[in-house]
C-alpha cells in the first residue's frame, strides 16, 4: 500500500488483542507440501482509495489508498500496509505456520473460499460502512477491511484503523462495529479438512491425515477388530481402502464388504474385522480420493525490505493425501518374572516352553526361554497361535539351586488367557471385595475386570473407563456381568499406551450409582509371575542342667552369623556377626527358630536360666543337599553350668579353716531369706542356681572360741549368672571377695579370736613356786576394770581361762607371805602380726626359746603361759652388789647402781659420758678394801690394785668426737654408799638400809620422807625388769633417763651439803 500521510494514533489495545487470537489459536501443520522454493505472478490489479467519509472524520487518512492484488490466480492481501505495495513480478511464497487468525482471515474474508458473514456473496457491507462514496464498490469496500484485518493480525500494522480512535471520530460505537467483524471471523473454527478421528487417541497421526490402527483381540468372538475410525469432512469426500480377502470392513456399524476395495464418505465411522489366524497386515496406504485437499496461507516473499509482505492462500496438493494402515495380532511373547518368596529376582531358572499338538494330544518342547538381565524377565520369543497348537502352551521350570523343588513353576496356558497384573480390595455395602484387573496375553489392550465377593443386594457393577490422553472425551461405561461363580467380569478395550481412570460404580434395589472405588491401570505387557521358595533353616534347641540333665527353661539365646549369610543369588542377607534371630526355651527345655537362611552361624546364649551360667558358643552349618527339601533343620543339645556361691571361713590372723560357722543368705531385693549354710571342716559352705538378684550373707553363728563376724556381704546375681561386687560393701570387707573366671564368688569371711587361755606361774628368785598370791585381772590400764581374780595354788599356778581376746593389765594385790607384792601391773596381751600369734608380756613378745613364758594351744584356745618371780629387792633399778655406790670423777656424770651381793663377783657395765669432753674407759674394782685394776681403752691392764672379791664396777670411756681415747691415768674418782643391801636367807629376799651420811641429799633429791617412800620412789623409775636371777646380767637404764638425772640430782645435793665420800680411787 502507497501512504500519502499517517493517522497518528495506533490503537495498541486492538493491536495486543489480535496479537493474542493470532497465538492462541496457531496450530502447526505437519505435513508441508508447498514448494516455497517455486515462484508465482503476482500483478497489481487496482487502486482502492479509502473511504471519503473516513477523511472527513480521521483527517489524517485524506488520500489514502491501497492496491488490490492477485497471486497464482488468487487474491492477495497487504501484509505489513505501511510498506509499498511490491511491483508486478515472479515471487515465491512460504506456508504461514503459525498464525490461526491470518488463515481464518483468508478463509472466511474476502476472496477466502470460505467467505461468510459481512464478506459473504451478496452482503452489502459498503453499505454498512460508506453507502456514499460512489467511487467505492462493495468488492472494494470488502476488499479493503480484508486487508486492513490481515495487516493487523499479521503485522500488527493496522494501516491507519483505530478502534477507540473511530469511536470518537464518528461517535457511538462505528469502530467497534467494524472491529467486531474482524472478531467474528477469528471466532470461527480452523478451516476445515478431510481427516481421521477416533476415540483411539494413539490410531491417529499427523494431524488426522493417518490412522495407524491396531488389532485388538476379541477371544469370545474367535476374531481380531481394530477401532472405530471416523472420516471428517463434507460428505462429497471420498477414500479407498483396499481389503485381504479375509478382512471385512465396518461401516456406520455396518459388515459393508469382505476383500476388495471399500469406499467411505465424509462423515462416516468404520472399523476392520478379521480372524485371530492367517490375516496379513495393511502397510501404509493412501486412500485418498475426492475432496481431501487442504487450505493453506501464504507469505509472498518479495526480497526487498521496503516492499511489504503480501499474503494469500492455496490449496495444499499434498492435502489430498490420506493414509492407513493396520496392524493385525499375528502373536505374542510370554514374559515371566522369576523371584522367590522374598521378592528377590532369580536369574538362574531354567524354562522350557512346550506347545500343544492337537493330533498327539500332548505338549511337545518348543523353546527354551532366554533371560533379559536389563529387564530381569524370561522371554519366549513369538508364539502364534496355529492350527496345531490352537494357542495352548506350557511352561515348565527347572529349579535353581537353594530353592525347594515343591517351589516349581508349572503353567499350561492359552494365548487368550487373561494374567493377573493388578489386585486390590474395596468395598461394597460394607463389604470387602476383591478387584482384579488381567490383561490378555495375546492383546494386553484387552483387559478383563473381575470383582469377587461381591455382596448379593448388589444388582449392577459398571466401570466408566476413559484415557488420561482423551480426557473422558474417550469414557465407556463398562458393565461387568455376574457369572456362574458369582464373580462379576468384562473385557474392556484400553489402546491407549497411556495411563486410564477407572471409577466403579454399582446398584442396588434401592440406589444406582453408589461409588465404589476409583483407581488407574496403565495397559502394559503380561508378564507370569513364577515364585520359587528359598530353602530355608530351622534351628532347635534342648536345654538341661550339666549336673542333673533337668530340662531348663527360660534359657534365651541369639542367633548370628557366623560368615555373610547368602540368597542363592549370591546377596548378603546378613552380614558376619548380625542377629538373625532368638529363640527362648519352654518348660521342657526346647527352643527352636524357624526362617534361617541357609549358611553359618553361632548360638549364643544372651540370658540363662536363673540361677545358670551362659553356655558356651555353639557353631552350626544349614546346607541343603539337594532341592528336595523345603526346610533343613540343626538340632542341638546344651547343657547350663549352675552358678556357684561359696563361703570361705577362716581365723582373720592365721588363714586357718573354720567349721561350724552357720550363714544366712538373704535375698535383698524379694526382701525375703533365700537360704543358710554352714561351713564344713574345710571352712567351705556352698550355695548353687541362686536367681538374679542382690544378696547379702551374715554369719548367725561362730566358730567355738571366734567372734561372731556381723558384716554383711553384699553381693549381686546377674542376668548371665555371674556375680559381681555390690557397691554397698564398706571399705572393710575389700579383699573378701574372689571372683573366679567362671562368675562363680566365693567370700572369705574372717573371725577373730574372740577367747584364750591366761596361765600364770608364781615363783621367787631361786625358782621356787609361791602360794597364796592373789592376782587381779584387768581390762584397763588404770586397773579399775576386774574381769578375773585368783590366788596361785601349791603348785604357784593361777588361771584364767576363756577370757575374749584383748589386752589386759595383771596386778598383785597380795603377795606370798615374806614376800614384796609386785606394785606395777604386768601389761599381757594375745596379738597377732603377719597371721601368725605371739604372747606379748609387757609389749615385748615372748620368744620360742623362754624358759619362763610360751604361747600354746589347748583345747583348740590359745594359751598364754608366764612366770611371775617376787625378789623384794628387785624392785631396784639394775643389780650386781651388796651396796649402792656413787661414783664420781672430776668432769664426769655420776650414775648409781645397786649391786646385789650373791656369794660371787657380778660385773655390771656402766656407760658414762664426759661433759664437754672426750669419753674415757676405764675398770674399776670396789670394796671396803679396795684393789683396783684399771685397763686401757683396749682392756689391756696396766695397773692392779687388791681387793676382796665383793662386786665389780665397770666405768667406760666413750670415745671422743676427734677418735680418740682419753686415759683415764691420774684421775680420781669418789665413791659414795648411799644404801646397805643385804641378802636374806636363803637369798629369798634383800634388805635395804639408808647409809646415814646421805640420809638428807636422798630426801632432798626424792622429796621423800620415809626410807620406804624413797626405795618406792627410786624403783618407780626402773623402766627394765629384773629378768632370770641375780646369776645373770640385768639390763640397764640408759644415760638419758629419769634415774640418770635423779643421780646428777643426789651428786648435786651431796656436794651441796658437804658429805664425805665413802671412798676415794685414783687411777695410778
Amino acid at each position: 500500500m502507497k501512504k500519502k500521510s499517517m493517522f497518528s494514533v495506533m490503537c495498541k489495545t486492538v493491536m495486543v488483542l489480535m496479537t493474542m487470537f493470532s497465538l492462541s489459536f496457531s496450530n502447526q501443520i505437519g505435513v508441508k507440501a508447498w514448494d516455497s522454493s517455486v515462484p508465482h505472478e503476482f500483478t497489481r490489479v487496482k487502486n482502492i482509495r479509502y473511504p471519503e467519509w473516513w477523511a472527513r472524520k480521521v483527517p489524517g487518512l485524506k488520500g489514502w489508498s491501497t492496491y488490490s492484488t492477485m497471486y497464482n490466480g488468487k487474491w492477495a492481501y497487504c501484509l505489513e500496509s505501511s510498506k509499498t505495495t511490491p511491483p508486478n513480478g515472479q515471487y515465491a511464497a512460504d506456508v504461514i505456520e503459525n498464525n490461526e487468525a491470518v488463515r481464518k482471515l483468508m478463509y472466511y474474508g474476502f476472496g477466502g473460499p470460505g467467505a461468510t458473514g459481512e464478506f459473504a456473496p451478496g452482503y452489502d457491507l459498503k453499505a454498512a460502512i460508506c453507502p456514499n462514496d460512489s467511487y467505492l464498490t462493495n468488492d472494494d469496500v470488502k476488499y479493503l477491511l480484508t486487508h486492513i484485518f490481515l495487516s493487523g493480525a499479521y503485522s500488527g500494522d493496522w494501516n491507519g484503523f483505530s478502534e477507540s480512535g473511530f469511536n470518537a471520530a464518528f461517535g457511538g460505537t462505528y469502530g467497534t462495529n467494524i472491529m467486531n467483524i474482524c472478531r467474528r471471523i477469528v471466532a470461527l473454527p480452523e478451516p476445515s479438512y478431510t481427516k481421521f478421528k477416533s476415540s483411539d487417541m494413539s490410531a491417529i497421526k499427523d494431524n488426522g491425515r493417518i490412522a495407524e490402527l491396531q488389532a485388538r483381540c476379541s477371544y469370545e468372538a474367535n476374531e481380531q477388530k481394530t477401532s472405530v475410525v471416523t472420516l471428517e469432512g463434507n460428505v462429497n469426500a471420498t477414500i479407498n481402502i483396499p481389503l485381504s480377502n479375509n478382512v471385512t470392513i465396518h461401516i456406520n456399524g455396518n459388515a459393508v464388504q469382505t476383500g476388495g476395495t471399500a469406499t467411505v464418505h465424509g462423515g462416516d465411522s468404520f472399523y476392520f474385522t478379521a480372524p485371530l489366524i492367517g490375516v496379513e497386515d495393511m502397510d501404509l496406504t493412501d486412500v485418498a480420493g475426492v475432496g481431501c485437499e487442504k487450505f493453506t496461507a501464504l507469505a509472498i516473499k518479495t526480497g526487498s525490505g521496503s516492499n511489504q509482505t503480501e499474503g494469500t492462500w492455496d490449496w495444499d496438493p499434498d492435502g489430498v493425501k490420506l493414509y492407513t494402515q493396520i496392524k493385525w495380532i499375528h502373536g505374542t511373547e510370554i514374559q515371566i518374572s522369576k523371584s522367590d518368596n522374598f521378592g528377590e529376582n532369580v536369574a538362574n531358572a531354567g524354562f522350557e516352553l512346550k506347545q500343544w499338538n492337537k493330533n498327539s494330544n500332548t505338549f511337545e518342547r518348543f523353546a527354551s526361554l532366554n533371560y533379559d538381565a536389563q529387564n530381569q524377565v524370561y522371554k519366549s520369543g513369538m508364539l502364534q497361535h496355529t492350527d496345531t497348537n490352537e494357542g495352548k502352551f506350557r511352561i515348565e521350570e527347572t529349579v535353581p539351586d537353594g530353592y525347594s523343588e515343591s517351589s516349581r513353576y508349572i503353567k499350561e496356558f492359552s494365548l487368550y488367557d487373561a494374567e493377573e497384573r493388578k489386585v486390590f480390595n474395596a468395598q461394597m455395602e460394607g463389604q470387602e471385595v476383591t478387584v482384579k484387573f488381567s490383561p490378555m496375553l495375546m492383546d494386553r489392550h484387552n483387559i478383563l475386570f473381575e470383582v469377587s465377593g461381591v455382596p448379593e443386594a448388589v444388582t449392577l457393577v459398571k466401570f466408566p473407563t476413559w484415557s488420561a490422553a482423551g480426557d473422558q472425551d474417550d469414557i465407556q461405561w463398562v458393565e461387568l456381568s455376574k457369572d456362574s461363580d458369582g464373580v462379576w467380569r468384562a473385557w474392556k478395550q484400553m489402546p491407549e499406551d497411556g495411563e486410564y481412570y477407572i471409577h466403579a460404580y454399582y446398584n442396588t434395589a434401592s440406589q444406582e450409582n453408589k461409588v465404589s472405588f476409583t483407581t488407574s491401570y496403565t495397559p502394559e505387557a503380561p508378564v507370569m509371575n513364577a515364585v520359587n521358595n528359598r530353602i530355608m533353616g530351622k534351628v532347635s534347641v534342648v536345654k538341661s542342667d550339666e549336673e542333673t540333665g533337668k530340662k531348663l527353661r527360660g534359657a534365651v539365646y541369639n542367633i548370628t552369623a557366623k560368615n555373610d549369610i547368602l540368597s542363592p543369588q549370591g546377596t548378603v542377607i546378613n552380614k558376619a556377626g548380625d542377629l538373625a534371630g532368638t529363640l527362648t526355651t519352654d518348660e521342657n527345655g526346647y527352643g527352636e527358630l524357624n526362617g534361617l537362611h541357609l549358611g553359618q552361624y553361632i548360638l549364643s546364649e544372651v540370658k540363662p536360666p536363673d540361677g545358670y551360667h551362659t553356655g558356651k558358643d555353639i557353631e552350626f552349618n544349614l546346607t541343603a543337599e539337594n532341592n528336595s527339601a523345603d526346610i533343613v533343620s540343626s538340632e542341638l543339645n546344651v547343657t547350663d553350668r549352675p552358678n556357684r556361691f561359696k563361703i570361705k571361713k577362716v581365723d582373720k590372723d592365721t588363714g586357718e579353716a573354720l567349721k561350724d560357722a552357720k550363714f544366712e543368705i538373704y535375698d535383698a531385693t524379694a526382701d525375703k531369706t533365700a537360704g543358710s549354710l554352714v561351713s564344713n571342716k574345710n571352712g567351705e559352705a556352698e550355695l548353687s542356681r541362686l536367681k538374679p538378684s542382690l544378696y547379702y550373707i551374715c554369719e548367725v553363728k561362730a566358730p567355738e572360741g571366734y567372734k561372731l563376724n556381723e558384716t554383711k556381704y553384699y553381693f549381686e546375681i546377674d542376668s548371665l549368672g555371674n556375680a559381681s561386687v555390690s557397691d554397698m560393701n564398706g571399705t572393710e570387707n575389700s579383699g573378701a571377695f574372689f571372683i573366679d573366671e567362671n562368675g562363680d564368688l566365693t567370700v572369705t569371711v574372717k573371725n577373730e579370736i574372740n577367747l584364750w587361755n591366761l596361765r600364770l606361774v608364781k615363783k621367787n628368785d631361786a625358782g621356787k613356786t609361791l602360794e597364796d598370791a592373789e592376782f587381779t585381772l584387768y581390762s584397763d590400764k588404770d586397773c579399775t576394770d576386774p574381769i578375773g581374780k585368783g590366788t596361785t595354788d601349791k603348785e604357784g599356778r593361777v588361771n584364767f581361762d576363756r577370757i575374749v581376746a584383748g589386752e589386759y593389765y595383771l596386778l598383785e594385790i597380795k603377795a606370798p607371805a615374806g614376800y614384796r607384792k609386785i606394785e606395777a601391773p604386768l601389761k599381757v596381751s594375745l596379738r597377732s602380726e603377719d597371721g601368725k600369734f605371739s604372747f606379748y608380756i609387757n609389749d615385748e613378745a615372748v620368744k620360742t626359746d623362754d624358759e619362763n613364758n610360751s604361747l600354746t594351744v589347748e583345747n583348740g584356745l590359745y594359751t598364754g603361759s608366764m612366770t611371775v618371780i617376787n625378789r623384794r629387792g628387785s624392785l631396784l633399778p639394775g643389780t650386781g652388789s651388796s651396796m649402792m655406790l656413787i661414783v664420781t670423777g672430776a668432769g664426769v656424770c655420776i650414775c648409781l647402781y645397786i649391786i646385789k651381793k650373791k656369794g660371787r663377783k657380778k660385773i655390771m657395765k656402766i656407760n658414762l659420758r664426759k661433759i664437754g669432753t672426750a669419753a674415757l674407759a676405764c675398770i674399776l674394782s670396789l670394796s671396803s678394801a679396795a684393789a683396783v685394776s684399771v685397763y686401757n681403752g683396749s682392756g689391756d691392764i696396766f695397773s692392779k690394785v687388791s681387793a676382796a672379791q665383793q662386786g665389780h664396777i665397770t666405768i667406760n670411756a666413750h670415745t671422743g668426737d676427734n677418735g680418740k681415747v682419753q686415759s683415764l691415768a691420774g684421775k680420781k674418782f669418789n665413791v659414795y654408799k648411799v644404801f646397805d643391801a643385804l641378802n636374806g636367807d636363803g637369798m629369798e629376799s634383800i634388805n635395804y638400809t639408808i647409809n646415814p651420811l646421805y640420809v638428807q641429799a636422798l630426801k632432798n633429791a626424792t622429796k621423800k620422807d620415809s626410807e620406804y617412800a624413797i626405795i618406792d620412789y627410786i624403783q618407780s623409775m626402773n623402766n627394765n625388769l629384773v629378768t632370770n636371777d641375780v646369776n645373770h646380767n640385768q639390763k640397764n637404764e640408759t644415760v638419758y633417763s629419769d634415774f640418770r638425772y635423779f643421780v646428777e640430782s643426789l651428786r648435786n645435793e651431796i656436794v651441796r651439803l658437804g658429805n664425805k665420800p665413802t671412798q676415794i680411787v685414783t687411777v695410778p
